[in-house]
């Protein structure tokens, strides 16, 4: 972290630095990636901070064409940089998050991805020299109008044309339109786009085609092709989301995508070996999602746990008879530091996740045999952090009064743009239903004594193995130091996940003999309780991965990290909040009785108050530069009323006035006003 600024830092912002429990550099150092990558890492990350094309100092002020136009400016700097400083697809993608999303972003994380995943080596060898050299720009086109996550109801036809050797790709209805894909409107080329493969007159499923959306010579659509802007977002507006209506667009035979499943020239069909070989490409991006959470997260804090520490508020003095640090009331220590903890469990949660997919890829491809346990955590981990990131992000907009409301704190930008990460790339209610289903079979498969019960035994699942005695059993953690212990947190999650689930799986049988055996049916009446169920394994699993990174941390470093006393803390607090925001689930049966959670309400006040004081060194651990967060309220110097200012000035209708006495309104509509009313 730059100390170079001590001079200049706000004094109360520079207070807090002085005297942390740790080595900031060091904490810093392994976020980083290791003393290896490190240095690396922030030399990317600097190529951000001072470029002046990659600025977002004139983001508040800009018009929705303006931001597009501007991220498009942003993303070819980008793009330069990488070849200006040979970065690999890693350093690529820490540039890239150090900036601001844009289309780029779509065509590098879902459209060539999809291209590896889905295509055959031959048609590999013509397109995706074309994408990785932007010859081709694409995006992926697969919700409509009127369908989303229930992707087997999609619309769109590919009907295959064995006179021309072609497919005849068709939106068939207003509501088969594609709605949504990034970069479809005005920056993409071409499209993967899936539709319903029709051979024979037969409907055999959804499958996916490379569509050419726009001339390569002058980007003006093709005969056959109306694409648009489906108009103004909520955030995430350097992204151009488009509709697109197909009518009778004929492609090459050859233009489907051809690796798992194919259509020979004579119409005869090969079906892919395993159905979900080509989701691939969503549970990349779903545990993407999850590693990110960790980023959104700590951005947000760095803006809300500085500017804590710089406001002054209240009746509450010290000594010097000054107002009190914002950050030193108990309230929003618990909003902020619990956040803290979060985004330290995010991190490992999404390390964890990304080491996951790698060991379950083979080149391109995804291990059939582990794909039910990948799709199902990612699924129900995505649903579970990006719901978790959402609120607190609010939290932490809140946590900074008035200024946090103003564009220029950060967050309505941040907020806008995170939103969609609850509904993108399946809504949070349909995949925590995934993983509830994946959970009750695999409980099935335990007491089946199948095969699966192994991979059970050997894994993350694998205290759901045995719940013969556990349920009977109660917590009796009758003092702070009990609660502490991160075994004993685990248990408690642990409990209640397989509680739940038995109770779970024995509700459904009886809604199944209500419903004349119909599973799904009775699904219906427990969807509340299955979610339920995927959340709580969700907030285990995250426990679960924070606690086992500690480990690693302590035997790579034999014990003498600086940092793993407060990590262990902020892994207890993420524990036991989460013990005490669910207390009802451990009431319900009695495994946690009301005096047992007042030591878990004891342990984590006590943990606030020890963890204040490295409050502003563990966000600083983060390093997220100030460029990157484009917020007066979190600068790294603390200078936020003057930066408050400066940047309020700026306004276009500011300077205006002040260079040229234009008032905003004043001819058109004040002037009129205040005579009408004079007059009165």
């Amino acid at each position: 972290v730059n100390n170079k600024l001590s001079m200049a830092v706000n004094p109360d912002l520079a207070e807090e630095r002085l005297n942390p429990s740790f080595v900031v550099e060091e904490l810093a150092v392994f976020l980083a990636g290791g003393k290896d990558f490190a240095p690396r890492k922030r030399f990317i990350t600097s190529l951000v901070e001072k470029d002046p094309i990659l600025s977002n100092r004139d983001r508040p002020y800009l018009s929705r064409q303006e931001y597009y136009v501007r991220s498009l400016h942003k993303q070819k700097r980008l793009l330069e940089l990488r070849k200006e400083h040979d970065l690999n697809s890693k350093e690529f993608s820490i540039l890239k998050e150090a900036c601001d999303g844009g289309p780029i972003y779509l065509h590098n994380d879902l459209f060539i991805p999809t291209l590896k995943a889905q295509m055959s080596e031959e048609q590999l060898k013509i397109w995706l020299p074309k994408a990785e050299s932007y010859q081709i720009f694409g995006c992926y086109a697969q919700t409509e109008l009127g369908h989303g996550s229930n992707i087997r109801k999609l619309e769109t036809t590919a009907t295959f044309v064995a006179e021309t050797d072609e497919f005849e790709v068709h939106s068939p209805t207003l509501s088969s339109l594609k709605w949504w894909p990034g970069a479809l409107a005005r920056t993409s080329n071409y499209a993967v786009v899936f539709a319903q493969l029709v051979v024979g007159g037969k409907n055999l499923g959804l499958h996916s085609f490379l569509v050419q959306l726009r001339s390569l010579s002058d980007h003006k659509q093709l005969p056959g092709i109306e694409v648009g802007d489906i108009g103004p977002k909520l955030g995430f507006n350097t992204v151009d989301n488009g509709f697109l209506r197909l009518t009778h667009v004929r492609i090459p035979r050859t233009n489907m995508l051809m690796r798992h499943a194919q259509v020979a020239r004579s119409g005869e069909y090969t079906r892919p070996p395993h159905p979900k070989l080509g989701y691939g490409t969503m549970i990349a991006i779903r545990a993407e999602i999850v590693k990110m959470a960790s980023v959104a997260l700590a951005t947000a804090l760095t803006i809300s746990v500085r500017y804590s520490a710089v406001r002054r508020q209240g009746d509450m003095v010290n000594e010097t008879n000054r107002e009190s640090k914002v950050l030193d009331y108990p309230f929003q220590q618990q909003r902020l530091l619990t956040g803290v903890g979060l985004a330290y469990g995010l991190f490992f949660t999404g390390k964890y996740m990304s080491d996951l997919y790698q060991r379950t890829q083979t080149g391109n491809q995804l291990n059939a045999s582990q794909l039910a346990h990948l799709h199902a955590l990612s699924s129900g981990l995505k649903a579970l952090c990006s719901e978790l990131v959402l609120n607190a992000l609010e939290d932490s907009r809140r946590a900074c009064g008035g200024h946090g409301y103003s564009t220029l704190s950060g967050f309505p930008h941040m907020i806008g743009s995170y939103a969609q990460n609850v509904t993108v790339e399946g809504d949070n209610v349909i995949l925590h239903l995934q993983t509830g289903r994946f959970l009750i079979n695999l409980l099935r498969s335990v007491r089946s004594e199948s095969s699966d019960k192994v991979v059970v035994k050997q894994g993350l699942l694998a205290y759901l193995h045995d719940n013969s005695t556990e349920l009977r059993t109660k917590s009796r953690a009758t003092s702070i130091q009990a609660v502490l212990d991160p075994a004993f947190q685990l248990d408690v999650l642990q409990h209640r996940d397989k509680r739940q689930l038995v109770e779970l799986e024995k509700a459904l049988e009886l809604e199944k003999e209500k419903a004349n055996g119909d599973e799904a049916a009775a699904r219906q009446v427990l969807m509340v309780d299955i979610i339920h169920v995927s959340k709580s394994f969700c907030e285990t699993v995250l426990l679960h991965n924070f606690q086992e990174g500690i480990k690693t941390i302590e035997v790579e470093t034999n014990g003498s990290a600086s940092f793993l006393g407060v990590l262990r803390k902020l892994c207890s607090l993420y524990g036991l909040h989460t013990i005490d925001t669910h207390r009802g689930d451990f009431l319900e049966d009695g495994y946690l009785n009301v005096e047992e959670l007042s030591v878990v309400k004891a342990a984590i006040r006590r943990l606030l108050s020890e963890i204040r004081r490295d409050a502003v060194p563990l966000v600083d651990a983060f390093e997220i530069g100030d460029n990157q967060l484009a917020s007066s309220l979190g600068r790294y110097d603390g200078r936020v009323y003057e930066d408050l200012y400066a940047w309020a000035c700026q306004d276009p209708n500011n300077v205006a006035e002040r260079q040229n006495g234009v008032i905003l309104g004043y001819n058109e509509v004040l002037k009129d006003l205040f005579t009408v009313y004079a007059k009165l």
